[in-house]
């Protein structure tokens, strides 16, 4: 009797421990707000105070100040319904920025619903030479001068694809090397 009190008790504060542990640890999900490590967004986070919107649709309703704002989508999962493109369209028209970081062409929707002749291919980008970890993770040293790239020596891409079909009228922020293929 008391070896089954003891397995009991024993189960009961493991329970206790492993709740309270995943009560105090943070997120671990890519691309999350409050996730510290480095696949997360806590340090833009508390630079910048982001929100977080789970309805694309009603992004108009949240921006206060579109011309002041830039909406991050990283690595959509779905593909974007007529309503989200509208909402996205309306931020663009009213002075807001657009990042769609994307890797295997899901952001192609969106793209084409906002008339841009440019794709995201949805290979993966490699590079053997100019590289973080592998060759899957490609680092980006050659930059148009811009606002956005003032200070930026290098930039490391996680899994990332190509844009295909770039237009003309399209000013292309950072390329890849010579080395670099899909």
């Amino acid at each position: 009797m008391r070896v089954r009190r003891i397995v009991i008790l024993g189960l009961s504060v493991a329970v206790i421990v492993v709740l309270g542990l995943a009560w105090v640890m943070p997120p671990m999900d890519d691309f999350r707000l409050e996730n510290p490590f480095w696949n997360g967004l806590s340090e833009l986070d508390s630079r910048i105070h982001a929100l977080e919107i789970s309805d694309l649709a009603r992004l108009m309703n949240l921006v206060l100040k579109p011309s002041e704002s830039a909406l991050l989508m990283l690595g959509p999962s779905e593909p974007f319904t007529d309503e989200e493109v509208d909402a996205v369209r309306g931020l663009l028209e009213a002075g807001g920025l657009v990042v769609l970081a994307e890797d295997f062409g899901v952001g192609n929707d969106l793209l084409e619903g906002l008339g841009v002749e440019a794709r995201f291919s949805g290979g993966v980008l490699l590079d053997p030479f100019f590289k973080d970890r592998d060759s899957r993770m490609p680092r980006m040293i050659d930059f148009t001068a811009s606002p956005h790239t003032r200070d930026l020596s290098a930039l490391t891409l996680n899994y990332a694809t190509v844009l295909a079909d770039v237009g003309h009228d399209v000013r292309v922020l950072a390329r890849s090397t010579a080395f670099s293929y899909l």
